[in-house]
């Protein structure tokens, strides 16, 4: 924005529409997806669920192999990292910042790695069960298009709190920034901007190619 200024409003809008085109982008993958897993024999169901435990395990280790205080603590480095990416060094005073409020933050890892792992259980007794490509592909599409269902009340207070605050020192984090770091924002966001658009051509190319 011209003006240099972000508020909260437009932080939560913009959410929301780029969840909408998360949703656009995958539900043209739903059935293909759904296609291929209900081809799976019970090895490959196996090596699924093994390769999805891993990963989940993983994400258990970096972020939850700790004491609250210590999780929170790589949470707001994580932050501070990210935030860098984006606009370059940080002063002290900013990373100060930053880490005060990310610390503020409520702490939702693990409810999103038991919704997670809730989804994809469902998703492997399925498979087990040769439930078939439309109740798989049924399946994905509520995943994908309506996450809330399928959590619990507490989950999705927790979810939605999370949110709110997110919203919050997003807007804040930006009002910290100095002119050259705005800039530089700036222009981390049009090339990724550029880099959409060239894929974008790209891909309207290869489907206009004759068979």
């Amino acid at each position: 924005q011209q003006d240099g200024r972000l508020n909260t409003a437009e932080v939560t809008r913009l959410r929301g529409e780029l969840s909408k085109l998360y949703r656009e982008t995958m539900t043209p993958v739903i059935r293909p997806a759904a296609h291929l897993l209900s081809t799976l024999d019970s090895r490959q169901i196996e090596e699924l669920r093994n390769t999805l435990a891993d990963q989940n395990l993983e994400w258990k280790e970096e972020s939850l192999d700790g004491s609250d205080q210590e999780n929170l603590d790589k949470r707001a480095e994580r932050t501070i990292d990210f935030v860098e990416g984006l606009v370059g060094s940080l002063s002290g005073e900013q990373e100060e910042k930053i880490r005060e409020m990310s610390l503020r933050l409520p702490f939702v890892t693990r409810h999103f790695i038991e919704h997670r792992e809730a989804n994809q259980a469902g998703l492997i007794a399925l498979l087990s069960n040769h439930a078939g490509e439309d109740k798989i592909a049924a399946f994905l599409s509520l995943w994908i298009n309506s996450p809330e269902a399928a959590r619990t009340p507490q989950q999705q207070q927790v979810f939605q709190s999370y949110e709110n605050a997110t919203d919050e020192i997003t807007a804040r984090i930006y009002e910290l920034l100095t002119d050259r770091q705005k800039n530089r924002l700036r222009k981390k966001l049009l090339s990724y901007i550029e880099d959409l658009q060239n894929l974008s051509a790209a891909t309207r190319t290869v489907g206009a190619a004759p068979e």
